[in-house]
């Protein structure tokens, strides 16, 4: 398993939830340092990723927040507004 390999099938839709993507996922960093010499750049960061992955899981049920809008963009109507008041 790999990124290129999860980020095609997530993009095709082949995952039924987000605890097979979590599993497929985890099985990337387990692989990575499975087959990497320990104390390697890639084992080193694997953990690093891995550990971190495995803390911030997304958890079934778990609501993502709604994206928002940057507030510090304004529109080009927007700035002309601002300046006209001024």
């Amino acid at each position: 398993m790999d990124l290129g390999t999860v980020s095609a099938r997530l993009g095709g839709g082949g995952y039924a939830s987000v605890a097979e993507l979590a599993s497929d996922v985890s099985l990337i960093w387990e692989n990575a340092m499975k087959y990497n010499q320990d104390g390697s750049w890639v084992f080193k960061v694997s953990v690093i990723v891995g550990v971190s992955h495995t803390k911030d899981q997304i958890r079934p049920g778990w609501n993502r927040p709604k994206e928002t809008k940057p507030t510090h963009y304004a529109s080009r109507s927007q700035r002309e507004n601002r300046a006209r008041a001024r």
